[in-house]
């Protein structure tokens, strides 16, 4: 038989049983392995026949996947994000149906959507002198009076409709009138000074007070415009005899507009934007006031721009990785004997790979029409940490492997490819079921993931899925035939230095046939290079072994656990405190404007002024006296609140129709009654409160709405513990089909379902990871629990430090938490699949000492292949997350700290606790045995 036939025969054999164990004395506990974990057996099979494919097609597939990722990218930096706000409220919450039925009011008269607007707040300069800090003040009133001549006459809006461009003013309906309170408060006090300046007495029919004003006998709210409120004390002056107020510190001014001009949701956000940019860019020249505003868009555009803020730090952060991974992946090239700085190439493709996957599996969603929302953003964090710790893997397996070839098949002829092939069958087999175990973890993970959560979770988890799903792939193919390629290069180098030195050494010998009859193996090595090697492998080996003896004491054992049973008592008791904190600061950039808004709101507005919208989509018949009760009674028992304004903060507009009508003639309320109300001019703002059949002007379903105020309400569990009460009022008027929406609602119900969502992603996750170990190792219950007890308890863990932080829950918490999740199973499921395939090739053991020598053998091997690349990962997404502390933004920091956290503990968890575990339940099993049966043999379910 020739050297081909041989090679042939050798690879072919390889092929089939390469997952084989390899010592004798273990062949009848082999013949149970194939016939109990066949699943693995499979992967093994499946994963030796991919690396010829990936051997003989290596540049291919670097094509292939470079052109995917080329065009996926360039679809990702052609998506425009299109966030959603209220996307982390949950599918099943009651605000969501709440907006859906103030969104079907809206659209039942104008089919244009929910109203759009702008909030402007004015406040003084600081600049300003003492009489210019309130806005009690005739120059201070006739500026914001300017303020909203600007927003009404100015900024056009194309109307496709009328085919014209038109004002606020013009496209305005319904809710034109929203400031009216403002410029009434005006004219009567510019009326009432001018009085004063002549020496006469003010008028008697203007009255302008807080909460309620008038004029010439006709009432009107002003809580809506003025806050910062100071009420009059006995000391008092001229403006305390025009008004109960002292001072006034702020107005707003609010603008709300339906969609009538069939404008799409581009064209209204920049509508939005152009008011608030001429405000804030100081276009607006006033030396009295300073405008601040806010708005859906504007808030959507301060989100993008925070999240945008921290690209250039992690840049940053990947640089430091990539600097990293170098130094790792050629110190442990140098420890293997085996320097060389092709070697670069993968410390550089491992930190490239989860980056193209990213980008791969991001365009892949947005070509199917999936939105780019900028919780996507995080998920290449995740991708990096796990790709680069399965690159870190397969980079330390496929030097290990090399190296014990060299040792163990000197003399034995193979071709370049066979060689490669085999390497890669070996790295993949040894490594390729761990990784695809963590991929499927965190895959199954997000799949239950993305229907328990809510809308942005819920694109959070599509992209993780396809992210994970596409970074296995491009492990085991792109990142495969990278070091395919360099394993071939290197193997031509040594072959072609092998060539030149036979050829050197002959030429000076003289003579070449001395070769005819010898087997020359390898030129001789640096004799220093390789004593170093030599005492790094024996130094590592000794250390580990160290390790493993120093573990394997029971009572070091029985150390850790307790003190992590500590550890857990104390995440529990901070998970239990944990809190509920909504503030949208969280959200913004520490430059933005939207900050200083914010504040005043959550200080000044919110406490004073909380509004409630009530629609009654079944009013009933008015003309029946006691609907009209009916009615009324949902009214009194949401104004009979503690915290309500009472009626002189409620639009009701039943009050005002009966006024008109008269009591008598409202019992006798005909068709045609409402709409005749609402054609006069002091009734037409009632128009937007009401929706009447168009034919007969019968009454279909209106709104009202109340005001509450209180300083527990800056609270954010407040303002939903009055929400609730809102509900429960609600709920008791079931035949009117009343529901109440608020502004904040959306999230107000993330207080109560995010740490719903929290433990149902963490056990979504332990279920997975369980039931994945379960399919793949088999019977070894006592690895897939410890492995499940593990991840469940970083989980914990890491949710009690930031308990024990002050850190307030949150989405963006959520968003990082469901990150850090995924990397909890990363490590855990590494060492646990490591440690159960380790006793694959070890003799089953048949007394006490050898079960204690078994034991140790196994977590030897697990950590000498595991550990130093863990750690690897570990330091280098440290590094890479920590780039980001320098950025000033809450997202950030949060972010640092809870990836910091989770790699802190899954390297603990990893490399302490779970052979402490082990070395635990082992010691127990064991001694349970021995209770039960007098022998000293070693049962399987212990050997497990």
């Amino acid at each position: 038989m020739n050297q081909t036939e041989n090679s042939a025969n050798n690879f072919s054999s390889f092929e089939t049983s390469n997952f084989e164990p390899s010592t004798s004395s273990n062949n009848r506990n082999n013949k149970n392995n194939k016939s109990k974990f066949s699943l693995l057996k499979f992967v093994h099979l499946a994963y030796n026949y991919w690396a010829i494919f990936i051997v003989r097609n290596s540049k291919a597939i670097i094509a292939i996947c470079t052109l995917i990722t080329f065009l996926c990218t360039l679809k990702v930096v052609m998506t425009q994000y299109k966030n959603d706000i209220t996307g982390y409220t949950p599918y099943g919450a009651r605000s969501r149906q709440e907006l859906a039925i103030r969104e079907h009011f809206f659209n039942e008269k104008d089919g244009g959507g929910s109203p759009f607007g702008v909030f402007l707040l004015l406040l003084p300069k600081k600049q300003n002198n003492k009489d210019n800090d309130n806005f009690l003040n005739e120059k201070m009133l006739n500026e914001a009076i300017k303020v909203d001549d600007i927003v009404n006459q100015n900024f056009p809006l194309f109307n496709l409709n009328k085919n014209r461009s038109e004002t606020f003013s013009q496209f305005c309906r319904d809710f034109c009138e929203l400031n009216e309170p403002l410029r009434r408060f005006q004219e009567g006090f510019q009326h009432q000074i001018q009085r004063l300046e002549s020496n006469e007495t003010l008028n008697p029919n203007i009255k302008l007070n807080y909460p309620l004003s008038s004029i010439f006998g006709r009432t009107f709210n002003i809580q809506p415009n003025f806050f910062g409120i100071h009420l009059n004390t006995n000391n008092s002056n001229n403006n305390n005899k025009l008004s109960n107020m002292a001072k006034v510190e702020m107005v707003a001014l609010i603008y709300k507009a339906e969609r009538v001009g069939g404008w799409s949701d581009d064209e209204v956000k920049n509508w939005q934007l152009s008011v608030s940019k001429y405000f804030d860019n100081g276009k607006f020249n006033s030396s009295l006031i300073r405008v601040l505003s806010v708005s859906t868009a504007y808030v959507e555009v301060e989100v993008v721009r925070a999240g945008l803020t921290m690209l250039p730090f992690i840049i940053v952060g990947f640089v430091i990785m990539l600097c990293c991974s170098s130094v790792f992946v050629l110190l442990s090239a140098s420890y293997m004997n085996q320097f060389n700085y092709k070697r670069l190439w993968l410390a550089l493709m491992a930190c490239l790979c989860p980056l193209m996957a990213s980008g791969t599996a991001l365009g892949l969603l947005f070509l199917f029409g999936v939105r780019f929302g900028t919780v996507l953003c995080v998920t290449p964090f995740l991708v990096l940490a796990i790709g680069v710790d399965d690159a870190y893997l397969m980079i330390h397996a496929w030097q290990r492997i090399k190296s014990k070839e060299k040792e163990i098949n000197r003399g034995i002829i193979e071709t370049i490819k066979e060689r490669v092939t085999k390497r890669m069958a070996l790295v993949l087999v040894d490594t390729g079921p761990a990784i695809l175990i963590s991929a499927l973890t965190n895959i199954c993970a997000d799949a239950i993931g993305s229907f328990t959560g809510s809308p942005e979770i819920t694109l959070l988890c599509m992209g993780s899925m396809a992210a994970i799903t596409v970074d296995f792939i491009y492990q085991v193919t792109f990142y495969a035939a990278v070091i395919a390629l360099l394993d071939e290069s290197e193997l031509k180098s040594e072959q072609l230095n092998e060539n030149n030195r036979k050829l050197c050494l002959s030429i000076l010998i003289g003579s070449k046939g001395i070769y005819k009859n010898k087997t020359i193996n390898q030129r001789p090595k640096n004799k220093i290079s390789n004593n170093l090697y030599l005492n790094l492998k024996n130094q590592l080996n000794k250390t580990t072994k160290q390790y493993v003896g120093f573990i394997m004491n029971p009572l070091i054992s029985f150390i850790i656990c307790l003190f992590w049973i500590i550890f857990v008592i104390f995440s529990v008791i901070g998970v239990s405190h944990f809190k509920v904190n909504l503030s949208t600061k969280k959200l913004f950039a520490s430059d933005s404007l939207l900050l200083e808004i914010d504040h005043y709101r959550e200080q000044q507005i919110v406490p004073f002024f909380t509004m409630a919208t009530i629609f009654v989509n079944n009013p009933g018949n008015l003309s029946n006296p006691s609907q009209i009760q009916r009615l009324n009674k949902l009214v009194n028992e949401m104004e009979s609140l503690p915290e309500s304004w009472g009626s002189s903060s409620t639009n009701y507009f039943i009050r005002d129709l009966s006024d008109f009508l008269g009591e008598e003639s409202l019992n006798d309320l005909n068709n045609g009654s409402i709409n005749e109300f609402l054609k006069w001019p002091e009734n037409k703002h009632w128009k937007a409160f009401v929706r009447t059949d168009g034919e007969n002007g019968t009454l279909k379903r209106f709104f009202f709405t109340t005001a509450y105020h209180g300083e527990r309400l800056k609270e954010w569990a407040e303002r939903a513990n009055l929400q609730n009460k809102w509900r429960d009022i609600i709920d008791k008027y079931n035949d009117l089909n009343a529901t109440v929406f608020n502004d904040e609602g959306l999230f107000l119900d993330l207080i109560n379902n995010m740490p719903t969502d929290a433990w149902q992603s963490a056990l979504a996750t332990l279920i997975c990871m369980t039931t994945i170990c379960a399919l793949f190792m088999g019977g070894e219950w006592r690895t897939v629990i410890l492995a499940g007890i593990t991840i469940g308890s970083i989980i914990l863990g890491t949710l009690g430090i930031l308990a024990w932080m002050d850190i307030t829950m949150d989405p963006i918490m959520m968003a990082a938490l469901v990150i850090s999740i995924g990397f909890s199973i990363d490590i855990p499921a590494h060492v646990s699949y490591h440690f159960y395939s380790s006793g694959f090739d070890l003799p089953k053991p048949i007394n006490k000492n050898d079960r204690h020598l078994f034991l140790n053998q196994r977590l030897t091997t697990t950590l000498l292949a595991v550990g130093i690349p863990a750690l690897q990962a570990a330091i280098s997404t440290s590094f890479c997350v920590l780039a980001l502390l320098l950025v000033p933004l809450y997202m950030a920091q949060i972010f640092v700290k809870i990836m910091f956290s989770c790699i802190i503990l899954c390297v603990i968890h990893s490399l302490i606790l779970i052979p402490a575990l082990i070395v635990l339940s082992d010691g127990i099993l064991w001694n349970l045995f021995l209770l039960c049966h007098n022998t000293e043999s070693v049962p399987n379910s212990i050997e497990s």
